[in-house]
């Protein structure tokens, strides 16, 4: 009896240190330990490949005391999609609903426009094919059916749209171009709606070259005379071809646009290409004012616009001391600079005056409005200019910038070829 509980023994030790030896090279478990934790944020309801292993074999079946193999590892399978059911809805939130499970599935599009060449003549039609690809992977896609195609000027202004649908192979037509469309740089620019609930940035976009052989073959000149008494002014267009020959006899008509009042003329070039028009003087110098040009050959339109300078006879002068500001008893320079109401420089002359009225110096402009002169400013003293022009009737007086007490100034000169 006592040699068979010593057999007893043994056998249940032997079996207990195989089981330990089997989980030790699992990954160190000890014999009857539960199944391994999980990490957090680990979905717990996975069955863990190891748990039926970890489980105590029952009484009186042997072949579970072995350890079983372990099965061969398989590649996690997607779930199939479920399409969502909309049938017990109302249309209205069967629509919501649709779009909203649309655009989080944050299917981005991708457009990609094919024209027949990179340049045009007016009056020719751009003819092109557009292909729609997930972004992402670049595989074809008709999830919207429609795609918006549009010719934008410098402006950032359509000039032409149209509507393109699916055809089951692509989307394709054309823009036809106006006869008198402007010549110039354009951009082609194509999108689908879904694509316009993100940046313009992931638009379609191609720059396109079209030219205008009648508006290309000639240029006008515009030269202006003096107001007369009735404020009209004498406006002189002088056509000219490519070789700058003049233009003779040809007919034209034009435009003008002078503080908001449009009116329409006809004309007719003499023998040296010239004629001379009639346009009231503007009475808003800033408004846009132009004169619009136009020859026809009955096959294309050629258009020149003329924008207007501004007439008006007053100007500005600012003054722009060395250093910034004037400095009280130093020698510094003080530049300035004259600007007619066109945003040109003017000639100008000036006198600077002590406060009092006593005169310092004389001044001219030496380049297009703008000069120089010194002087040394007193503490507690002001100044002033006088200024006149000879393109002007206006006589200015306008203040220097005040002399400060206390401060640093920096001078330049030249020397020779050395500053």
């Amino acid at each position: 009896m006592k040699r068979l509980r010593l057999k007893s023994l043994a056998l249940a030790t032997a079996t207990v240190l195989a089981v330990a030896a089997f989980a030790q090279q699992r990954g160190g478990r000890g014999a009857g330990a539960g199944p391994r934790a999980y990490q957090s944020g680990v979905d717990r309801s996975i069955k863990d490949p190891f748990g039926d292993m970890d489980k105590k074999p029952a009484a009186g079946n042997k072949s579970q005391q072995q350890p079983q193999k372990k099965a061969p590892t398989r590649k996690p399978q997607a779930p199939e999609p479920v399409k969502p059911d909309y049938s017990n809805l109302s249309f209205r939130e069967a629509t919501y609903n649709g779009f909203m499970d649309f655009y989080k599935a944050g299917i981005q599009e991708k457009l990609y426009l094919h024209t027949d060449k990179p340049y045009y003549c007016a009056g020719e039609k751009i003819w092109l094919k557009g292909y729609l690809v997930n972004a992402i992977t670049n595989a074809p896609i008709d999830v919207s059916k429609y795609i918006y195609v549009e010719l934008v000027d410098f402006r950032n202004k359509p000039v032409s749209r149209i509507k393109l649908k699916y055809d089951g192979r692509g989307f394709d037509n054309c823009i036809s171009l106006a006869n008198n469309i402007a010549p110039g740089e354009y951009c082609l620019r194509g999108y689908t709606a879904w694509m316009r609930n993100w940046s313009e940035d992931f638009f379609f976009s191609k720059i396109i070259r079209i030219v205008n052989p009648l508006d290309d073959s000639y240029s006008v000149d515009a030269a202006y005379g003096k107001a007369d008494e009735k404020g009209n002014i004498a406006m002189t267009l002088s056509f000219v071809d490519l070789y700058r020959e003049p233009i003779a006899n040809q007919r034209f008509s034009y435009s003008t646009l002078i503080d908001g009042k449009p009116k329409e003329y006809n004309g007719r070039t003499n023998a040296s290409g010239q004629v001379t028009i009639t346009i009231p003087q503007p009475q808003d110098d800033l408004a846009d004012n132009i004169v619009n040009v136009v020859i026809s050959d009955g096959k294309a339109i050629g258009k020149r616009t003329i924008a207007l300078p501004a007439f008006g006879e007053d100007f500005d002068v600012q003054f722009f001391p060395e250093s910034g500001h004037l400095l009280a008893g130093s020698l510094q320079n003080v530049a300035f600079k004259a600007i007619g109401m066109n945003g040109l420089g003017v000639d100008v002359s000036m006198k600077i005056f002590r406060e009092d009225g006593e005169q310092l110096l004389d001044a001219v402009s030496t380049h297009r409005g703008m000069g120089r002169f010194s002087m040394i400013p007193a503490r507690g003293e002001s100044y002033y200019a006088e200024i006149t022009s000879p393109a002007s009737t206006i006589k200015k007086k306008v203040a220097l910038p005040a002399v400060a007490a206390s401060g640093c100034t920096i001078q330049t000169n030249r020397v020779k070829n050395r500053i």
